[in-house]
């Protein structure tokens, strides 16, 4: 298995599992001590078991970190606090991207990123958008505002209350659609979520912020 291989192939995959690298080296084990010796090398970067990207200087465009998460533990899509922090719903930036996933829990701290994956049941494993990145070469799912807020009531222990809602500093709220967010809220089909919604209603009416009724 040549580099050079590896270096062409990536233009076409950019991330790279290793069972796509039998096609250069067939031998399955020497194909793992390989890999593991450019991961050493700090030519390859690895993200999770079998998945690994080109390091910086072999890249010719920047790392999309969405991209990279939603695509290395399939299927998931991007919530909670990360997808905020993304719409600037809330003012503090989020590091670590946080998403939902019908399997089961999983935290990556990679040399690119970190990644953590919180499991939700299928029934409730939607709302969420396919956004293509700005290259327009790959894209990423993302939750809706809407379903990110209710993401967020879902996997918070006890009641939604006033002092938690203003404890998230919420802003730019202006384009959310309260008449979606009421929908889906009743979808999650929890007296919860559905009180956690309405508390969220009246909070921004307070900070006098108007959504869309459409």
């Amino acid at each position: 298995m040549k580099w050079d291989d590896i270096l062409k192939f990536s233009k076409q995959v950019p991330i790279i599992q290793a069972k796509m690298l039998l096609v250069f080296e067939k031998n399955e084990n020497i194909l793992r001590v390989n890999i593991a010796r450019l991961v050493k090398a700090g030519k390859l970067i690895k993200l999770k078991r079998g998945y690994y990207v080109l390091a910086q200087e072999y890249q010719s465009k920047g790392y999309n970190k969405e991209f990279l998460s939603t695509n290395i533990y399939y299927p998931s899509y991007i919530s909670l606090e990360y997808a905020l922090s993304y719409y600037q719903m809330i003012p503090e930036k989020v590091y670590t991207i946080t998403l939902l996933t019908t399997k089961r829990p999983l935290n990556l701290e990679t040399k690119i990123g970190n990644f953590t994956y919180h499991h939700i049941h299928k029934s409730h494993f939607w709302g969420f958008r396919n956004i293509v990145t700005p290259e327009k070469e790959s894209s990423f799912f993302i939750a809706e505002p809407e379903k990110a807020i209710l993401d967020i009531f879902y996997f918070k222990s006890g009641e939604i209350t006033l002092p938690y809602l203003e404890e998230m500093r919420f802003q730019n709220c202006e384009n959310l659609n309260f008449f979606k967010l009421k929908k889906y809220a009743d979808s999650f089909n929890s007296a919860k979520i559905i009180r956690g919604s309405n508390l969220f209603n009246e909070f921004i009416k307070k900070e006098g912020i108007i959504t869309r009724i459409v």
